[in-house]
């Protein structure tokens, strides 16, 4: 009769280490997400914008969260179903021998998105208030649901 004996958790574990350091980088990248996000694409530091996209029978409606840009910066096209919105965020002039931390992101932003229905662009209305720009967007007669009349015979 052989007698097994249960391991001990104190035998050397090569992958915990591994495991250790995994949970401190998905922390650390976790908290880069906080606000616009901030990624590298080769080597650039990118910043995209948070927004909500939604729709009911007559419009799309957007709303996108631009903290720090003026309204003078902001520039929104429409082609067919393609809304395009570029953005510049104006960097503060402080002398850098004054700067103790700068981590607020500027330059310029070009976001091309696929709407989900055609829009009539000569009726769309943007507004932009606290740094909220708002768009609606009202659909093509032709984009929106039509009601069908059977007949019964």
């Amino acid at each position: 009769m052989t007698l097994l004996l249960p391991r001990t958790r104190n035998a050397w574990d090569p992958l915990t280490g591994i495991s250790q350091l995994q949970s401190e980088m998905n922390r650390l990248f976790s908290s880069l997400g906080d606000g616009w996000e901030n990624t590298h694409r080769n080597g650039h530091k990118v910043w995209a914008i948070p927004m909500d996209i939604w729709e009911d029978q007559d419009h799309v409606m957007l709303k996108a969260d631009l903290p720090g840009v003026d309204s003078k910066d902001i520039d929104v096209s429409v082609t067919g179903d393609m809304l395009s919105i570029s953005v510049q965020r104006i960097q503060d002039t402080i002398p850098e021998e004054q700067i103790n931390l700068r981590e607020r992101t500027h330059g310029w932003l070009h976001r091309k998105i696929q709407l989900p229905q055609a829009v009539d662009v000569d009726k769309l209305k943007a507004t932009y208030k606290q740094g909220v720009l708002e768009l609606k967007l009202p659909k093509r007669e032709e984009a929106k649901p039509k009601q069908i009349q059977i007949e019964v015979k």
